[in-house]
C-alpha cells in the first residue's frame, strides 16, 4: 500500500475515534493523558460489586480506557451484565486467557491486583470521572491532530474543516455532560410551579409568548426545546410574521432573540422591523416620502430599538452546523437565548448536496430539532410551500402541502400555516379581502389544532390581532 493510502487510513481512524495509541503517540511525540490507577480502581470496584457496572456505564465506554487490557476487561464486564449473567474473578481470568491478553499465571496476578487496589463502591464514580477526563483529553488531541493534518490538504476547504471541527468538538463536549434519569418527585416540583403560574395568570416560564393572544392561548406560546415550523407559499408574509414575533420577544419581553436570515440582508429586515413597530408606510420609507411626523417618530425610537435584545445574522448559504455554532456562540456571549428564528429552510446549504432536495430538507429540520433540544430554546423555522394551495377548495394550506417539501411534519412539534385571503384575489375584489388573515395550527404535539384570526396591515408589513395591534409603546 502506498504512503497516501496509509495516511488516508489513519485519517479515517482519527475521524471515527479508532486511532491507535501508537499513532497518537507518534503524532504528538508525547505520552497521551491517562490515569491507569483510576482505571484499575474502577475495574476492581466493579469486580467487588458488579451491580455498580450499570452506573459506571452511564459515564464510561470501553474506548475511554487507555490500557487495551483494561478496555477488554471492562467490555467483558459489560457483556456479562448485558446478558444478565454474573461474573467473578475466575470467569474474567478465563475471558482474558481466551482473548489472548494473559496466560493463566499473569491473568490471575492481574485479577488479584484489581481486587487489592479497588476503590470503595461508593467512590467508584469519582474514579470513573477521572478516567473520563483523560479520555476526553485524548479525543481533543486526536481532533487537534486531525485538524492539523486536514489543514495541509489543499483539496479541503477551510470552511468545511471549520464546520467539521466544530461538530466534532461539540460531540466531545456532549460526552462530558452526563445525564441521569430524574426522580418523579423533582419533576413534580417543576410541574406544580407551572400549574401555580397558570392559575395566577402568569405565562409559563418554559415557553415564549408570541404577542398574539389567541395564538398563545391555543398553543401556550412557543415551548422551549421544540421545533416550530411556519409554512406558507412565497409572498404570504412569513418573514413579516416572524419579525413581528421577534420584535415582541426582544422588545416587550426583553429576551435574547437570534434571527438567522438566509433570504434578506439585515438592512432590509431593519427597515421592515421599524416600519412594522412604528406603523410607518414601508413604501414611503423606501422612496423617501415619509412625512415629517413619521420621520421624527423614527428618530425618537432609534435608541429604544437599538437597545433591543435582538441579533440578526444575514450570511447566505449557511449550513445547519453553522447555524448551530452561531446560536451557541450567541448564547455564550449573552448568557441566555430565548428564541431562534431561521428564514428559511430552503436557503439552508445542505451538508450533502448530492442527495435529493426533500431528503436535504428532512435532514435539516431533524438537526434543527436537535438544536432546539440541546439549547432548550424554541426554534421557529420558516419554510416555503413549493406548490400552490389552489388545489384546496378554500385555498388554505394543508399538511399534505408540507409533505411535498420533505419529512418535516414528523420532526416538527408545532406546525403553523400562514394564510391571507387577499393573496388569492386581485383588483377591486382584493380590497374586500386585503386585511383578512389567519394562522392555522395544523399540528400541535401537546395540544389542540385550530385557526386563529389575524389582521394584515400590508402598508406596514405587519400582522396584528383583529381587535388590537402589537403596541410596542412608542
Amino acid at each position: 500500500m502506498s504512503d497516501d493510502g496509509n495516511d488516508s487510513n489513519a485519517k479515517e481512524r482519527r475521524r471515527s475515534g479508532e486511532q491507535t495509541l501508537g499513532e497518537l503517540l507518534h503524532a504528538t511525540n508525547r505520552v497521551p493523558p491517562c490515569n491507569l490507577q483510576s482505571e484499575v480502581a474502577v475495574l476492581g470496584a466493579i469486580l467487588r460489586c458488579p451491580e455498580i457496572c450499570e452506573e459506571v456505564a452511564l459515564v464510561l465506554q470501553p474506548e475511554d480506557f487507555y490500557d487495551l487490557k483494561n478496555r477488554g476487561l471492562y467490555e467483558a464486564m459489560l457483556n456479562y451484565r448485558a446478558g444478565d449473567r454474573d461474573f467473578d474473578s475466575r470467569l474474567l481470568a478465563y475471558h482474558m486467557k481466551m482473548a489472548g491478553s494473559y496466560d493463566d499465571v499473569c491473568g490471575a496476578c492481574f485479577i488479584h491486583q484489581l481486587e487489592t487496589t479497588a476503590c470503595r463502591p461508593d467512590q467508584v464514580m469519582l474514579y470513573a470521572d477521572k478516567v473520563k477526563e483523560t479520555a476526553l483529553r485524548r479525543q481533543l488531541i486526536r481532533l487537534a491532530t486531525d485538524v492539523l493534518q486536514e489543514s495541509y490538504e489543499p483539496s479541503q476547504s477551510q470552511r468545511d474543516i471549520v464546520v467539521w471541527a466544530r461538530r466534532e468538538m461539540m460531540a466531545i463536549q456532549q460526552q462530558g455532560d452526563t445525564h441521569v434519569a430524574q426522580n418523579i418527585r423533582d419533576i413534580l416540583k417543576d410541574a406544580f410551579r407551572r400549574f401555580d403560574d397558570r392559575m395566577a395568570g402568569k405565562f409559563p416560564k418554559h415557553a415564549v409568548e408570541t404577542g398574539f393572544l389567541d395564538l398563545d392561548g391555543l398553543t401556550g406560546g412557543l415551548p422551549a426545546g421544540e421545533l416550530i415550523v411556519l409554512a406558507a407559499p412565497l409572498g404570504m408574509g412569513t418573514t413579516s410574521f416572524a419579525l413581528n414575533v421577534s420584535e415582541y420577544v426582544a422588545m416587550r419581553l426583553q429576551l435574547h432573540t437570534l434571527f438567522v436570515s438566509l433570504d434578506e440582508p439585515s438592512n432590509v429586515l431593519a427597515d421592515r422591523l421599524i416600519c412594522s413597530m412604528l406603523q410607518v408606510n414601508i413604501q414611503r420609507l423606501r422612496d423617501g416620502t415619509v412625512s415629517e411626523e413619521d420621520l421624527n417618530r423614527l428618530y425618537a425610537a432609534q435608541l429604544s430599538i437599538g437597545a433591543a435584545a435582538l441579533f440578526f445574522d444575514d450570511k447566505a448559504h449557511r449550513t445547519v452546523a453553522e447555524i448551530a455554532a452561531l446560536a451557541r456562540l450567541t448564547k455564550q456571549r449573552t448568557g441566555t437565548l430565548s428564541l431562534i428564528v431561521v428564514d428559511s429552510l430552503q436557503k439552508i446549504r445542505p451538508e450533502n448536496p448530492h442527495i435529493p432536495q426533500h431528503e436535504q430538507a428532512s435532514e435539516a429540520v431533524s438537526r434543527l430539532k436537535s438544536l432546539a433540544v440541546e439549547l432548550n430554546v424554541p426554534v421557529l423555522c420558516i419554510t416555503r410551500l413549493i406548490r400552490s394551495t389552489n388545489d384546496a377548495d378554500d385555498n388554505r394550506p394543508r399538511l399534505r402541502h408540507l409533505r411535498q417539501v420533505g419529512a418535516i411534519e414528523q420532526f416538527a412539534d408545532l406546525v403553523l400555516f400562514l394564510h391571507r385571503d387577499g393573496y388569492y384575489h386581485s383588483g377591486e375584489e382584493q380590497k374586500d379581502y386585503a386585511s383578512r388573515a389567519g394562522i392555522i395550527v395544523a399540528k400541535q404535539l401537546h395540544g389542540p389544532v385550530g385557526e386563529i384570526e389575524l389582521r394584515w396591515q400590508g402598508e406596514y408589513a405587519r400582522f396584528a390581532s383583529p381587535d388590537e395591534g402589537l403596541d410596542m409603546g412608542f
